[in-house]
C-alpha cells in the first residue's frame, strides 16, 4: 500500500534513477525492513533487484550494483547518528602528524607503477579571470576503482620509505576524505553525498575501511566538472615527470586512536625561483643510495615488496607536509555558504593540508578570482576547540571504536556497511559467489606489516 501511495512521485524518464528515489523516500519514511525494500524495488519494474543465495554463513544478500563490493551476509547492528555517544579522551590535532609514505601513480602502465616517493606539482596559479572547458572524461589512475588491495600501493611505499615500520599499533587504516564524511555524520548532519558504502577489514587489531567508490574520482564524461582541468592549470610538473595523482599516508592520533590517513596532493608551495627541471629536484633514489629525506624517513631505503599487484621504482623527492596544497572547484552559488569556511577548515583538518586553492565558477568553467586559505597549527586547534567540532570528534573515535569492536567480534574479520540517511547498517561481507570475501591487502604486504 505504502509502494502504491509512493509510486506517482517515482515516476521519471531515467529508469536508473528510480530505485535511488525508492531508497530515499523509504528512508524518509522510516522504512527498514530489507525484505520490504527488496520487493518494493522489485514492485517498480526495474530489472536490478535484490538476490539472496545461501553460502556456509548463512544467508547473503547481493545488491545488484555492488558485485565487487561482497555480498550481504547476516545483519550485525545499525548506528543512528542522533544517538551516538562521545569517547572520553579528547580529540586534539596536537602532536603534528608523521609521514608515512609518498607515492605518485604513472600514466597508464601494466602493471600498474608508482614512484616512491614521487614527485608533487608545483603550484603555479594561472591568470584570472579564465575559461577552461569541463573534464572531457572519466580517468582512474591504476587499481584504484577496485574495492580489492585498495591500499596496496601505500604499503608498498612505505615499505621502501619506512623499513621496519609495523602498523601493530596502528587503530585505523583509511582515507582523509572517509574520516571527513563520517564526520559530518557524527554530527548528525543527515547523509553526505559522497559518504558511499564501506568495505570493513580487520588485520590482526588494525581496522581498514574502504571505500566502494574512490572519493578522490571526479570528472565524468558530460558531468560538466572541471576538478582535474583546474588542477592541470593551475599547477606544473618538473620537465620530464609525467606522473599524476600523488598521494601520501601520515599518521596522528584522534583521540586513542592512532590513525594512518591517506590522502591526495594536488600540489606544493614552493619558491618562485626554484629550478622546474627534471635535476636535482627530480632524483633517482635507488642509484644515489642516500637518505630519501630528513621528514622522519628512512636513511637506508629497503628494496621493494615483491607484489605481482603494483610494481615500484624509487625515484621521486619529499616536500614537507606543511607546503601541501588542496586544490578544489565549486559553483558560486555553492560558495556563498554561510558555513563555507567552516567546511573548508574540516576538510583540511583530517588532510593537515595547511594551503587551499579554490576555483569559483558560474557552473560554465568561466573562473574569475579564487579563494585562497592557508591554515596554521593554530589555526587547526582553534577549529577542533569549538564546542560543536569537539563533541562531532569525539563521537566519531567513539564510532570507529564500535565498528572496530563490531567487526571483531565476526568471525569473518570483514563488514559491509550501507549507509542512508543519519543511519549506518553493519552487515557480514559476505563475499562474491564462488570467490569469497575480497581482500584489501596481498598476503605478503600483511606478513611484512603485522606481526604474527
Amino acid at each position: 500500500m505504502l509502494y502504491s501511495i509512493l509510486r506517482p512521485r517515482l515516476l521519471s524518464p531515467y529508469r536508473h534513477t528510480k530505485k535511488a528515489k525508492l531508497g530515499s523516500l523509504l528512508s524518509l519514511v522510516g522504512v527498514c525492513d530489507r525484505k520490504f525494500v527488496h520487493g518494493a524495488a522489485a514492485a517498480s519494474g526495474d530489472r536490478d533487484t535484490y538476490k539472496t543465495t545461501e553460502n556456509a554463513s548463512g544467508p547473503v544478500t547481493q545488491h545488484p550494483h555492488n558485485s565487487t563490493f561482497g555480498g550481504l551476509g547476516r545483519y550485525l547492528r545499525s548506528f543512528d547518528s542522533s544517538l551516538l555517544e562521545p569517547a572520553e579522551t579528547p580529540v586534539s590535532s596536537s602532536p603534528n602528524s608523521e609521514l608515512i609514505s609518498s607515492y605518485t601513480w604513472l600514466p597508464t602502465t601494466s602493471p600498474p607503477t608508482i614512484h616512491v616517493p614521487g614527485v608533487t606539482p608545483t603550484w603555479k596559479p594561472m591568470i584570472f579571470p579564465a575559461q577552461l572547458a569541463s573534464d572531457d572524461q572519466f580517468i582512474d589512475p591504476p587499481n584504484r576503482s577496485r574495492s580489492d588491495y585498495r591500499f596496496e600501493a601505500a604499503f608498498q611505499a612505505t615499505n621502501l620509505m619506512k623499513p621496519g615500520f609495523r602498523f601493530d599499533n596502528v587503530d585505523i587504516v583509511a582515507r582523509h576524505r572517509t574520516l571527513l564524511d563520517l564526520f559530518k555524520f557524527s554530527c548528525d548532519r543527515g547523509h553526505s553525498k559522497r559518504l558511499t558504502n564501506l568495505n570493513l577489514y580487520l588485520i590482526k587489531n588494525t581496522l581498514i575501511i574502504a571505500e566502494r567508490k574512490s572519493l578522490d574520482d571526479e570528472g565524468a564524461k558530460g558531468s560538466f566538472k572541471f576538478g582535474r582541468d583546474f588542477r592541470r592549470a593551475n599547477t606544473q610538473l618538473p620537465i620530464g615527470a609525467e606522473e599524476e595523482f600523488n598521494y601520501r599516508m601520515i599518521q596522528y592520533s584522534l583521540g586513542g586512536l592512532s590513525c594512518a590517513v591517506l590522502s591526495r596532493v594536488d600540489a606544493c608551495c614552493r619558491s618562485s625561483d626554484d629550478d622546474m627541471s627534471l635535476e636535482p629536484d627530480f632524483t633517482t633514489v635507488a642509484s644515489h643510495g642516500t637518505p630519501l629525506d630528513n621528514h622522519g624517513m628512512s636513511k637506508a631505503p629497503s628494496p621493494p615488496l615483491k607484489s605481482p599487484l603494483v610494481k615500484v621504482i624509487a625515484r621521486g623527492s619529499i616536500d614537507p607536509q606543511s607546503s601541501t596544497v588542496e586544490i578544489t572547484t565549486t559553483t558560486r552559488q555553492r560558495s556563498k555558504s554561510s558555513n563555507i569556511r567552516q567546511l573548508l577548515k574540516e576538510q583540511l583538518w583530517f588532510s593537515r593540508t595547511p594551503y587551499l586553492f579554490q576555483g569559483i565558477h558560474g557552473g560554465q568553467g568561466f573562473f574569475r578570482k579564487p579563494r585562497t586559505a592557508h591554515l596554521t597549527q593554530n589555526d587547526f586547534r582553534a577549529w577542533e576547540a569549538t564546542e560543536d567540532n569537539q563533541a562531532g570528534l569525539r563521537k566519531m573515535v567513539h564510532l570507529l571504536s564500535q565498528l572496530r569492536d563490531t567487526v571483531k567480534a565476526t568471525e569473518e574479520k570483514s563488514c559491509v556497511v550501507l549507509v542512508s540517511s543519519r543511519n549506518l547498517r553493519v552487515f557480514v561481507n559476505g563475499g562474491r559467489p564462488g570467490m569469497g570475501i575480497p581482500k584489501i591487502l596481498s598476503d605478503n604486504t600483511v606478513a611484512e606489516f603485522w606481526s604474527s
